[in-house]
């Protein structure tokens, strides 16, 4: 009877497998997990560390130009093959006895070498010449600004040179390029704050609640932060895009209005004092799910009703605010990760880290439907020092969890299988760097690696991915002291050392009631450590924010406006550029179906038996 039994589990396994591996909470196949672990391991591949540190990428409103002859950086500037160059953006070019190039917009002229250049029958003389590299015509990035109208800069870091015309000047969307953020065309740089609850802050002056009470502490109290943190200098902050409403989002028309009303209110009140959100929309939740479902439902079947009401959601909302200039990124969830592969330490069921990555997949294509222009980033904490070997042991279907630390090549397998769809890498990093956590290299090389902001800014320039700082501080007592804040000005240094992009820390003016009993680390809102993060926001730009190219502006030769211009340098074949991203992580799709017909030739032949909860 037992043998029959276990039979009749294991045909409802082989039948039950499809390509997305769609797993319910009711079919746990191993206690506390939701992952099939009949399927067999595969291994994620990593890239290999990047010792290219001479080819200078070059990109093109967004996207990389790959250029046959790399630029290189010359007498003092950048110089790119001329033909080569405009030909990829666009123009025909004519090369007899020098260079004619051409578009709707433009005529242009210029010898092989020297420095007059003719546009639309103006001549200019440049600060560079054209010359003979190596056998090829090349020529300075200032050339190429002239006849585009275009900003061009250099950043020496990441070897990056970035041509930028018409609303990519300006425009405010934040871009990976080459690993690294840019906006209008330089590298972006901030330090600045968690503002979490804002929403919820909101929410309260329409529904009034326990955690603000009182009416001057919701809207005006959240109007006054935000404002505090635009006269302060501030570009950024971090959110949780939810509230109490969001709950009866699908459920009710009248609940979906006051959500809206709340929204827009906090979307209108960034956009007027020039703050953009990271979105962060927690979407590891219960919110969305339908009657008769369950939270695995949601999360592992992308048929499931739960699933398309959170898809329904992210149409709406996404749609609603992409084209908000307040919008910095998307982010799916709030330390999803750290769920990740620990039911049997909580004895209840949880996802498995690749479980968590294909439902990262999903969603992040989702909301590029609907908004192709800015980023997805996951919003998870930094990885659990046993992330890899928690799956493993998921995989084998062991009993327990494996607390094994991780090598640094154990990480970089856990980060692939996390984050193959998203272009962020985001961690929540508190006193990084001073826990004196260490990885040791591989299983190969026992070399240990110190848990450093340089350590993660080295992993993610594996993944050819920015790292994003979500939540960072140094952990902290109820009182603020001199010893304190000694150390919060040495950990902000060392943010600013490592060249982390952008971090929030954790947290400006939280003053609901459950958080004022929390520590001075939660109602920031003056005081000596403010005025520390706003004097390390300012030298992160003075140190880092700089243009390696000695270049001018523009004469605009031919008259005309960027928007008109741009029509023409916009209209190029996208197929020969690849999005700039640089990821090596890819792909996935591929990756996800060798997975399900291993699994079902291994569950055929081999008829591995199933633990019967």
């Amino acid at each position: 009877m037992k043998n029959k039994l276990r039979s009749a589990v294991l045909l409802i396994a082989v039948l039950s497998l499809t390509l997305t591996v769609a797993v319910s909470a009711y079919d746990l196949p191993q206690k506390y997990s939701s992952d099939d672990y009949t399927t067999p391991y595969v291994d994620p591949g990593v890239p290999s560390e990047n010792t290219d540190q001479e080819t200078i990428y070059t990109y093109f409103n967004g996207l990389k130009v790959p250029l046959k002859v790399n630029a290189v950086l010359n007498g003092g500037t950048i110089y790119l093959p001329a033909e080569e160059i405009f030909r990829r953006t666009g123009f025909s070019v004519g090369s007899k006895g020098g260079f004619t190039i051409r578009n709707g917009a433009v005529e242009a002229s210029f010898g092989t070498s020297g420095k007059k250049l003719t546009v639309n029958g103006k001549e200019i003389t440049l600060k560079y010449p054209v010359k003979k590299i190596k056998g090829i015509i090349m020529c300075p990035a200032e050339l190429v600004a002239e006849i585009m109208n275009a900003k061009v800069w250099y950043d020496e870091l990441s070897k990056t040179f970035v041509i930028s015309t018409g609303k990519y000047k300006n425009d405010g969307i934040l871009r990976s390029l080459n690993g690294k953020f840019w906006m209008d065309g330089q590298p972006y740089y901030e330090i600045s704050f968690n503002k979490f609850d804002l929403f919820r802050q909101v929410a309260s002056y329409f529904n009034r609640n326990g955690e603000w009470p009182i009416e001057e502490e919701t809207l005006p109290a959240a109007i006054e932060a935000i404002e505090q943190l635009h006269s302060l200098g501030f570009k950024t902050i971090r959110v949780f895009d939810d509230c109490p409403q969001r709950a009866a989002y699908i459920r009710s028309e009248k609940q979906r209005g006051i959500f809206y009303e709340i929204m827009d209110t906090v979307f209108d009140l960034c956009d007027k004092n020039d703050i953009k959100m990271v979105c962060s929309l927690k979407l590891f939740t219960n919110d969305f799910i339908a009657s008769g479902e369950d939270y695995f439902d949601m999360f592992c079947d992308p048929s499931s009703q739960s699933r398309q009401n959170l898809y329904k959601f992210l149409d709406d909302y996404v749609t609603r605010y992409k084209t908000r200039k307040s919008v910095l990124m998307w982010e799916i969830t709030n330390e999803g990760n750290l769920e990740a592969d620990i039911g049997w330490a909580t004895s209840s069921a949880r996802p498995s880290l690749y479980q968590m990555g294909r439902f990262y997949s999903d969603v992040a294509e989702r909301i590029r439907q609907n908004d192709p222009e800015h980023l997805v980033t996951g919003g998870d904490s930094v990885l659990r020092p046993a992330q890899w070997h928690l799956y493993l042991g998921v995989k084998e279907g062991r009993a327990g969890c494996d607390w094994t630390r991780d090598t640094m090549e154990d990480r970089m397998r856990a980060y692939v299988t996390l984050y193959r769809n998203i272009d962020v890498i985001s961690m929540h990093c508190y006193s990084t760097g001073l826990t004196g956590a260490e990885y040791q290299r591989s299983d190969t090389d026992t070399t240990m690696v110190p848990e450093t902001f340089e350590m993660y800014m080295q992993e993610c320039r594996r993944l050819g991915k920015p790292f994003y700082n979500g939540e960072t501080a140094v952990n902290a007592e109820i009182e603020y002291t001199d010893e304190l804040h000694a150390q919060n000005v040495e950990y902000l240094q060392s943010i600013i050392d490592a060249g982390v992009q952008i971090s929030h820390w954790w947290t400006f003016r939280s003053t609901a009631k459950t958080h004022k009993r929390k520590g001075y680390s939660w109602v920031i809102s003056d005081g000596p450590l403010l005025d520390a993060i706003v004097d390390a926001n300012r030298r992160l730009k003075e140190k880092y924010v700089v243009n390696g190219l000695d270049v001018s502006e523009t004469t605009a030769a031919w008259g005309e406006s960027d928007t008109v211009v741009a029509e023409y340098l916009n209209n190029i074949d996208e197929s020969t550029l690849p999005k700039g991203c640089g990821s090596s992580i890819t792909g996935s799709t591929a990756l996800t179906a060798l997975v399900a017909v291993a699994a079902a030739m291994v569950i055929l032949l081999k008829k591995r038996e199933v633990e019967v909860m």
